[in-house]
């Protein structure tokens, strides 16, 4: 579903609501879980094991952002890669730079334990993917009106109906010249136009006279009617 066709979220929804903050807690107890499991191991085998784990945890959080993509594998946001690939390289440099060794207090890590390291990170990627997964299925599952991925409702809302503003178009040489109430009547969306009958029937206590008579006064009096054609 388009993001142009979902409804708005509601105002006061949190910035973490929606679920948000229920899938950065599995997914950072993947990341834990992968770091603390790398920090056990190599602490049993004698090896650096304090770098080790602070080399996982970077690389764990890099792997679950790109599988936070909509559209993995694609470049709908290429700037993503780009940052990971700078994040990455940031953190090679402080595993294996002299003067970042010294201020991080890390060690170089030999071929076989960056390829262990590289293997957990996977762990983060695969954990967004199954997460969004079975985001997805259960919002697939749900009855109408459940809420949709990230939260959103796929029903659109109902629309009510509403009256457009009726505009009187009058062309030109068609204005009445003295108010006969012959000319057009107001169009435009949810007008509706008065028959001529109507039109003709002039509105009680108006005083105005039916179309094609005319009122005239002369010399004050009381208004005399004047028949067209005729003589006053």
């Amino acid at each position: 579903m388009g993001i142009m066709n979902r409804p708005p979220r509601p105002p006061a929804e949190s910035v973490l609501g929606a679920g948000l903050w229920q899938r950065i807690l599995r997914v950072g107890l993947v990341i834990a879980a992968v770091t603390l499991g790398i920090a056990l191991w190599g602490h049993a085998t004698g090896r650096p094991w304090q770098t080790m784990a602070f080399f996982a945890l970077g690389t764990t959080q890099l792997a679950a952002a790109l599988g936070s993509q909509a559209r993995p594998g694609t470049l709908a946001n290429p700037m993503l890669p780009a940052a990971v690939a700078g994040a990455l390289a940031l953190q090679f440099a402080g595993v294996y730079l002299p003067f970042l060794q010294e201020l991080l207090h890390t060690e170089p890590l030999a071929g076989l334990d960056l390829a262990v390291v590289f293997l957990a990170s996977t762990l983060g990627y695969a954990a967004i993917r199954l997460d969004r997964t079975l985001f997805r299925r259960k919002r697939t599952a749900a009855p109408p009106g459940a809420a949709a991925e990230d939260g959103q409702d796929t029903r659109q809302p109902p629309r009510t109906p509403q009256l457009g503003r009726c505009t009187p178009i009058i062309p030109v040489g068609a204005q009445d010249d003295g108010g006969t109430g012959g000319g057009p009547g107001p169009s435009g969306p949810g007008c509706t136009s008065p028959s001529p009958a109507a039109r003709a029937r002039p509105a009680p206590g108006s005083g105005s006279s039916p179309p094609g008579r005319r009122t005239r006064s002369y010399g004050g009096s009381a208004g005399a009617q004047h028949h067209p054609g005729g003589t006053p």
